[in-house]
């Protein structure tokens, strides 16, 4: 195996291509390492790989309006269970779902970042309905973003 020098492409010999028993044939990205730009649609229907576009191109996108760019990362089990990735390019807010192999879906959940966990300035002290206290923990009970009618237990 060697680089070609004008274009940077890699020329496998037929010794290489003998040997690729153990490689993994399966194509996720361009010649490059850059993602494919995702066609317009369903994610659901494309095939595994590292993809990107547009969230408003994608009917089946939990932010159909949103065209923010997204990188989307799609995966397949051996047994045929498929997940779908989605992270937003300009605050990386994240999206999963899973399609099980008899084709039931897990549809689309946005998860948490570690800052998102991190308690800060912006967490509150909810009005509880139990009569809960502090006691003897170090955090009192808090949430983020509106709640009411929380109880802790």
């Amino acid at each position: 195996m060697k680089n070609d020098n004008k274009t940077g492409d890699v020329v496998l010999s037929s010794e290489d291509i003998a040997n690729t028993e153990e490689a993994q044939m399966y194509k996720l990205t361009k010649d490059k390492g850059q993602r494919t730009r995702a066609p317009k649609g369903t994610l659901v229907a494309l095939k595994p790989g590292l993809y990107c576009g547009s969230g408003a191109e994608y009917s089946d996108f939990p932010m159909p309006t949103d065209a923010s760019w997204y990188a989307f990362d799609i995966t397949e089990t051996d047994n045929g269970m498929r997940q779908i990735e989605a992270r937003r390019s300009f605050d990386n807010r994240y999206w999963t779902m899973t399609i099980h192999t008899d084709g039931t879906t897990r549809e689309w959940k946005e998860s948490d970042s570690l800052a998102d966990m991190t308690i800060g300035t912006d967490w509150k002290t909810p009005s509880l309905l139990n009569g809960y206290t502090k006691g003897d923990s170090e955090e009192p009970c808090r949430s983020k973003g509106l709640v009411t009618n929380y109880i802790c237990k």
